[in-house]
């Protein structure tokens, strides 16, 4: 089997991929380990509305492949929960370099203004999976080996024996299963030292549909008790709804009992502040996301027939905003198209 592009992972970053070169006419393959595609949903998820609007990538992902979906902008500024006194203006986490790329991958979250998607990411996603053919889509294909030829790489196997050749590879899988996939035909041992020093976290979410509004106003939410640190955040269009996110160091989140202790700590800290929204929850959605969020790393010059897409990939940028322009520019540079 052989294509021209070959996309590596389902998520937001290889639909967004698949969808620009599904509109340039391209001819592809996109590759998904499971039954769905699009990543995982927890409900905190932005992109920083920064001064040039239109050159922002969700704005500009939205115009591009015109796309149905609504924006939302969400204006007012982060607020800090205080035991004593309640909310108050939130002027940044304290230095602390125990904590530095933890705080690094929360600060994302409380810039200001922020752009979110109307009836959550899976809005986009639906859109995206509307332009890109089924046919060209292939889940329940596990990337096993990448096959390289004197540093040159040509094939992917996947399910352990299905192989596939391109001329282009775009790498949107979690960046942590480079050091395995990819391993020494690709990555020096100077990045795989940096990589083993790399700090990953992992996400606990938890969302709440309340019987009644319990905050009405769509500022950030953050909590800071010593080491811990939690973001929440209630729906703005449905104020009944609220969204809780946490992040803990990915070694320490293989121990269920840690995250178990996490859980009741983030809960304990949104009773503190809203004493009835739990246990007048209707509905209640807890998410483990696995090395969802690391340290940043610079990433190893690949070879022309090698890009790498996500969250790691533009630098001064992270998360959802990083996923798409990754995105954006792998597609321009290979199909000269805006």
């Amino acid at each position: 089997m052989k294509t021209d592009f070959l996309i590596l992972g389902g998520g937001l970053s290889g639909l967004i991929s698949a969808a620009y070169l599904e509109r340039a006419n391209k001819n592809y393959i996109l590759i998904e380990a499971q039954d769905e595609l699009g990543g995982t949903d927890y409900g905190l998820k932005c992109v920083p509305a920064h001064s040039d609007i239109l050159e922002n990538p969700l704005i500009k992902l939205k115009r591009d492949l015109n796309l149905n979906f609504n924006i939302q902008t969400l204006l007012n500024p982060p607020l800090i929960f205080q035991n004593k006194t309640g909310f108050s203006d939130f002027t940044g986490f304290a230095v602390n370099n125990k904590n530095r790329a933890l705080l690094d991958e929360l600060s994302y979250y409380t810039q200001s203004p922020r752009l979110l998607v109307s009836n959550g990411w899976k809005t986009l996603n639906d859109e995206l999976l509307k332009i890109i053919p089924t046919q060209k889509i292939k889940t329940k294909s596990v990337v096993t080996s990448l096959n390289f030829n004197h540093g040159k790489l040509e094939s992917v196997t996947i399910n352990g024996e299905t192989q596939i050749q391109a001329n282009t590879f775009a790498y949107a899988l979690p960046l942590t299963s480079a050091k395995a996939l990819l391993g020494k035909e690709a990555l020096s041992a100077k990045f795989l030292q940096k990589f083993d020093r790399m700090q990953k976290f992992t996400v606990l979410s938890v969302d709440f549909a309340s019987k009644k509004s319990h905050f009405t106003k769509d500022n950030l939410l953050v909590f800071n008790d010593e080491d811990f640190f939690m973001i929440g955040q209630f729906n703005s269009e449905n104020s009944e709804l609220s969204s809780w996110l946490s992040l803990i160091d990915s070694e320490l989140a293989q121990d269920e009992e840690a995250v178990s202790k996490t859980l009741k700590t983030m809960k304990k800290h949104i009773k503190k502040a809203f004493p009835n929204l739990i246990e007048e929850a209707s509905w209640e959605r807890i998410l483990v996301v696995p090395e969802s969020h690391h340290s940043f790393i610079d990433l190893p010059q690949s070879g022309p027939e090698l890009w790498f897409l996500g969250s790691n990939c533009i630098e001064g940028s992270q998360n959802i905003a990083a996923s798409i322009k990754s995105s954006q520019n792998f597609v321009a540079k290979l199909t000269h198209c805006n």
